[in-house]
């Protein structure tokens, strides 16, 4: 596994490393050393703290490959600057993925977290429908990944405090140290929270892509089997 310019050895398989990580503006880029068996891509929804991780799980551990907090009124590639509203909803997400369609279009899936609140419902279906001709997509219930991290504490703000706190924990101390230099603290359970659901999904990736085929009555990949339509659960 590499690290910066240092070839090492995970010795802590719960920890998750930021690799060959090159600091740019309140974005993490990396690429694994290691042999990949699936890239999940996770998104924390929001209108102006989108926190957008690609996760790679490999043979030797968990990788953060990329890490990014959005505002989705501001353009990646310097174009106008659109505040949110219904009117340009459709827009804004759409020029988000548009501008990361390279990092989509290399993920095995992306988990969207599901959402309750209006405005937070509309995000999560554009992005289910921009994301959908891209690669597959998994909306997920937050509390199944609390279930799964002991996370829950039975409200937002002690939620938010209890996830960035178990996801310090499982970054190695190279990886903490670019997370506290290129996010500031108050947007580190969001980084969190888009980690974590990474690592729920990659964990239970294949259950979920035979469902996630099953619902569509589509033949899965090297399978002799039709799955039929069945009924559509929460992941």
């Amino acid at each position: 596994m590499v690290q910066g310019d240092k070839t090492c050895t995970a010795t802590h398989s719960r920890y998750i490393y930021y690799t060959n990580a090159s600091a740019i503006p309140t974005t993490i880029m990396a690429s694994s050393s290691s042999s990949r068996t699936v890239r999940i891509g996770s998104i924390d929804v929001g209108t102006k703290n989108l926190a957008f991780v690609i996760l790679d799980a490999t043979t030797s551990g968990n990788h953060i490959v990329h890490a990014e907090l959005v505002d989705l009124s501001k353009s990646r590639a310097g174009g106008p600057t659109v505040k949110y509203s219904d009117r340009t909803a459709e827009f804004l997400v759409r020029r988000f993925v548009e501008e990361r369609h390279h990092l989509f279009a290399d993920v095995d899936a992306c988990a969207i977290e599901k959402q309750l609140t209006r405005r937070m419902l509309q995000v999560q279906y554009l992005l289910e429908a921009v994301l959908s001709p891209t690669c597959k997509v998994f909306q997920v219930p937050a509390m199944n990944v609390k279930r799964m991290f002991g996370t829950s504490r039975g409200s937002r703000a002690k939620n938010k405090v209890v996830a960035a706190k178990k996801f310090r924990t499982m970054l190695d101390p190279a990886a903490l140290g670019r997370l506290d230099r290129q996010f500031k603290k108050a947007h580190h359970h969001d980084i969190a929270d888009a980690s974590l659901q990474a690592l729920y999904v990659a964990s239970r990736h294949d259950a979920l892509v035979t469902r996630w085929h099953k619902e569509r009555g589509e033949v899965e990949p090297d399978s002799d089997t039709l799955h039929l339509v069945g009924k559509r659960n929460d992941l």
